[in-house]
């Protein structure tokens, strides 16, 4: 949590005791927290599992809260809602939709129906992913794994009988006093889903997004921004070729990637990068700003860096680029365009239109950030 006194980041400092409030509240632990800025000491932030109803004044927390809240919303509208619950540390929700006949994945700070997101764009290495409602319990493990044989592998915890047996047995408790036919209908629906979650899935490129949410440090040391590797490559459509254009757009603020007439081609800014070294988007919800920048609290030299490849017999005649970049103090962001045979250096907020880089068949455009003083450097 942010200081209550300067705003600023704060450390952690331990378990506190809770309160006869924050129990009466449904607080199961208290974290503590100290300022490295200001020095204020007992930061509290009371983890409210057991009654979601207080986030609702709080609008405080991490997944498990967001996750707790949603769930109840989706609750009092009269969805049938699941709390899905990661073993690997994450929670999230899924949401049953009529219209559709499934399960819909819903993480409430990250993104929605993107199952593989987690494996395929955090880097997670998933285990077993429970799914808990009023009605059931379901292991949905095979809903958010890309490769099922792999994750197999991981699952030594318990016996898969064991496993099986005690989930059946909660999901009969909870139904105890169920009408026959409202059970019927309940195991109908956990058939067909069973013969879902033995489908495998293709990674799309909407899964292939790191985590959004959390300090770019936190996301960081937990190995969930994504790729730096992608090496993703920008090439014209066919219509592009007949049209003898190609336009990429970097939208930071929605996060997408466009081409020309707005369409949408890559969500995530990491997903359209060809690679990148320490910089990455950051959120500033306080603010009410978004943008890119070294990784938070890393001031060494950061780099990112974007592909665009014609096909065999096409070459570039003309590039047309305008970039944007603003610095602080001492701090520098140079950008380099780049052909096999020559390099520019474009200047950020001007457009620059050449043919000097005509009859080249790829074209890198790269931003080298680095300078600035003090921790805030990056």
């Amino acid at each position: 949590p942010a200081c209550p006194s300067c705003s600023s980041p704060t450390q952690s400092s331990g378990l506190c005791v809770p309160s006869v409030q924050e129990q009466q509240d449904g607080a199961g632990r208290v974290e503590g927290y100290r300022c490295s800025m200001c020095g204020v000491e007992g930061v509290r932030f009371p983890r409210y599992h057991s009654r979601p109803e207080k986030l609702l004044e709080t609008r405080k927390g991490r997944c498990g809260e967001w996750a707790n809240c949603f769930v109840l919303c989706c609750r009092a509208l009269g969805f049938d809602t699941r709390h899905v619950v990661d073993w690997t540390d994450h929670v999230w929700a899924e949401v049953w939709s009529k219209a559709e006949g499934r399960w819909l994945h819903v993480d409430p700070g990250e993104t929605v129906d993107k199952p593989l997101v987690y494996e395929a764009g955090w880097g997670k290495k998933l285990t077993y992913v429970m799914a808990f409602s009023k009605e059931e319990v379901q292991d949905v493990t095979w809903r958010y794994s890309k490769d099922h044989q792999d994750t197999k592998q991981r699952r030594i915890l318990v016996r898969p009988r064991w496993l099986v047996k005690n989930i059946l047995e909660l999901t009969k408790k909870r139904q105890l006093r169920y009408p026959e036919e409202e059970k019927s209908g309940l195991m109908k629906r956990r058939l067909a889903e069973c013969l879902e979650l033995l489908t495998a899935r293709s990674v799309g490129e909407g899964d292939r997004i790191g985590r959004q949410t959390g300090s770019m440090a936190w996301r960081v040391a937990r190995g969930e921004m994504g790729s730096s590797n992608a090496e993703f490559v920008f090439s014209p459509s066919k219509d592009e070729e007949d049209q003898g254009m190609m336009e990429v757009e970097y939208d930071c603020a929605m996060d997408k990637y466009f081409r020309g007439g707005r369409v949408e081609v890559v969500s995530g800014f990491m997903s359209g990068v060809f690679s990148s070294a320490n910089v990455g988007r950051k959120v500033e919800s306080d603010w009410n700003m978004v943008y890119v920048a070294r990784g938070e609290g890393n001031c060494d030299k950061g780099e990112v860096t974007w592909k665009f490849k014609m096909r065999e017999g096409l070459v570039v005649k003309k590039v047309k680029l305008l970039v944007g970049s603003c610095c602080y103090e001492s701090g520098v962001v140079t950008w380099q365009l780049c052909s096999d045979r020559s390099c520019l250096l474009p200047a950020a907020g001007q457009q620059l239109e050449t043919e000097q880089l005509s009859g080249s068949s790829e074209i890198q455009l790269s931003a080298r950030l680095g300078g600035g003083e003090g921790e805030s450097a990056w």
